[in-house]
């Protein structure tokens, strides 16, 4: 007795875990964009989820993580763009798929998103997308040109540059024929010792793969004080 007692209990516990997992799977996403996901700035770009709705789909919904309105709401019957990414979207849905473009992405659209997918009932899934986009390197500040007097303290140079991948900063000296020396220093801070030998132009250089390069000078003057010509 106890032992179909316990294969009753087992039938009926089991029957209640696959109606749980049914309902667990109403709603869920079956295919979604790569993430992270690196574009390049001013590109077009198409994000793409497929899912699976058991009842019918409501709408879907794009936000940037942690904000409470999203961006993008598509229904089979309307869709709403907010904000600055208004006139720059297009979206599409279907009871299985969606999708998104973005006809020209902006270095401030690099954020972490989420994408969701709601049925009549209210249940949902959900996806996180982050999405960087990628821009050349472009410098913010650089080193004036300095005179210094020999012996003075040691000469700073400083060089900073944004860029999405953050750029590789190389400083060089530029020879009297336009020629560069090999890489003396690397980073945003370059120091010389302030002495004669240390006289000439020095480059800045930025790059991070994406675009062109771009580069400065500076030329520095290191005098002699007790020198006389």
């Amino acid at each position: 007795m106890r032992k179909l007692q316990f294969i009753i209990f087992f039938q009926v516990l089991l029957g209640f875990s696959v109606i749980y997992d049914a309902e667990s799977q109403l709603v869920t996403i079956t295919s979604q964009p790569a993430s992270p996901l690196c574009v390049l700035e001013r590109q077009p770009l198409t994000l793409e989820w497929t899912f699976s709705v058991v009842r019918t789909i409501l709408r879907i919904e794009v936000a940037v993580r942690g904000s409470r309105l999203a961006f993008v709401e598509a229904s089979p019957s309307s869709i709403v763009i907010r904000g600055n990414f208004r006139g720059r979207v297009s979206a599409g849905i279907t009871q299985t798929n969606a999708t998104i473009t973005i006809f020209s992405l902006n270095r401030t659209d690099t954020a972490k998103y989420v994408f969701a997918v709601i049925d009549t009932d209210g249940d949902f899934a959900d996806a996180p997308l982050q999405l960087i986009v990628q821009y050349p390197p472009s410098l913010i500040a650089r080193a004036l040109d300095q005179v210094v007097l020999e012996g003075d303290p040691a000469i700073h140079l400083t060089c900073t540059a944004d860029g999405e991948p953050a750029p590789n900063i190389t400083w060089t000296q530029v020879f009297a024929n336009g020629t560069d020396s090999h890489a003396l220093s690397t980073g945003e801070q370059f120091l010389l010792l302030n002495n004669r030998t240390n006289d000439g132009t020095y480059r800045c250089k930025a790059s991070n793969g994406i675009g062109s390069d771009v580069n400065r000078t500076v030329i520095v003057v290191v005098n002699c004080e007790y020198c006389f010509l």
